[in-house]
């Protein structure tokens, strides 16, 4: 496979998406409630309380990982994520962010009903760009690692919101939360295309590190690192054909499949939207602009 490093050399300028996202969100949140009669029921819809995100760190006994936890909690990029869904979401019960001491994971704990996300993982991912030479300076390294990490927290939330809130998933899970916190990065967090980038670089190199594929890796619940690699870039893609149409270029995709890129994310993210709208929160609707004509 090509090496998409190729990719972090190119300059990403974000275009503001809210007035696309927010239209859409409003449109189908109207579409939901019109269109589902009263009698019906879907489970754990409209199960809204208040519950909240909550943020804790662990001190691991690790000196490297205790490094890791310092480094975050100065950072504050988690704080601020954090602050931002409880702006954004309503829960039924809290859902805790919790960074700790493991070399598994990050995972979604069901019984304690926690997004770990581990120290561990943080320190494996420094070593795989690391092993690539993928950075240029500290600063970059750092960019990278970050934006790995807060590809596999929005993941890891997409489980956690599948199971708090009752979500249906039709097809492999592992996939629909791969697209979630590629829809979540891209359209709602700054710079959040880098980190994509970052994710799917990541999945990359991975893949290059694999001598070879055995049975477990087809039986995987998720899909092998090529095919996640090629997934989001895909997406990523579709979200913006003419701002990441390098993408393409770089990769020789298809052009078949690149067409098909831009119709799968206009879907899936139509689709999040759907079975999340009824549990954003409602301040964020005035901000909709020209919604039939009239400024909200």
């Amino acid at each position: 496979m090509m090496t998409s490093s190729i990719i972090t050399s190119r300059c990403i300028h974000l275009r503001a998406r809210w007035t696309k996202i927010l239209n859409l969100l409003f449109i189908f949140s109207l579409t939901f409630f019109v269109s589902v009669p009263s009698s019906a029921h879907i489970p754990g819809m409209n199960q809204k309380g208040k519950g909240k995100f909550v943020l804790q760190f662990e001190v691991p006994r690790d000196p490297q990982q205790k490094e890791i936890m310092n480094n975050l909690k100065h950072d504050l990029s988690f704080h601020q994520i954090v602050a931002k869904l409880n702006s954004s979401l309503e829960l039924p019960k809290d859902i805790t962010v919790l960074f700790r001491e493991d070399h598994e994971g990050p995972y979604f704990d069901n019984e304690i009903n926690a997004v770990v996300m581990t120290y561990g993982f943080i320190l494996e991912t420094e070593e795989a760009f690391n092993s690539i030479q993928y950075a240029q300076t500290p600063h970059e390294l750092h960019d990278a690692i970050m934006g790995a990490t807060e590809f596999a927290f929005y993941h890891e939330l997409g489980h956690a919101l599948i199971q708090v809130l009752h979500i249906p998933i039709l097809g492999k899970e592992e996939d629909a939360v791969d697209n979630l916190a590629t829809i979540m990065l891209n359209e709602f967090t700054e710079n959040g295309s880098s980190a994509v980038i970052y994710a799917a670089d990541l999945f990359d190199i991975e893949d290059m590190a694999r001598s070879k594929i055995g049975e477990e890796d087809y039986w995987d619940e998720h899909s092998m690192d090529a095919q996640r690699f090629y997934s989001v870039i895909c997406m990523l893609y579709g979200s913006d054909t003419k701002e990441f149409s390098f993408l393409i270029e770089d990769l020789e995709i298809p052009k078949d499949r690149a067409d098909l890129c831009e119709i799968d994310y206009q879907r899936i993210m139509e689709s999040w939207l759907m079975v999340l709208g009824p549990y954003i929160k409602q301040p964020v609707l005035p901000a909709v602009d020209k919604i039939g004509g009239n400024k909200k």
